[in-house]
């Protein structure tokens, strides 16, 4: 009995250890932790339930060309939106967290859009 007593700590701590995940591979592994919950189920019922099962590059290069025309239309310039191109590795939820950033900077960029038409236009 003691000596269940003494183990039952390091069981529990090696428990816990084990199902700890690094924030940078939950980035790449979880579902993304954003604020545009339309855009994020939009693009998890594309990549799991389409018939064409399409990359995360191709829905999400078009996303931002959606959300970059809308943010035109609302007075953004080429020379205050984000210019350099994403580095899309196919890894779903890690392509989906850069997607969420930059639509994140263009949002900071046109501060005169209405963020919710800015996500539509990227769904």
């Amino acid at each position: 009995m003691i000596r269940l007593r003494t183990f039952l700590p390091l069981v529990a701590f090696i428990a816990a250890a084990c199902s700890l995940v690094p924030a940078e591979l939950q980035r790449e592994l979880l579902p993304s932790n954003t604020s545009y919950k339309t855009a994020e189920a939009a693009y998890q019922v594309l990549i799991e339930r389409h018939v064409d099962k399409p990359t995360s590059t191709t829905l999400i290069t078009g996303a931002l060309d959606g959300a970059v025309t809308e943010a035109k239309k609302e007075g953004a310039t080429d020379s205050v939106l984000p210019s350099s191109s994403l580095n899309l590795t196919g890894s779903t939820w890690s392509d989906f967290s850069k997607f969420s950033d930059r639509l994140d900077a263009i949002v900071a960029a046109t501060p005169k859009a209405d963020k919710t038409l800015l996500e539509r236009a990227a769904v």
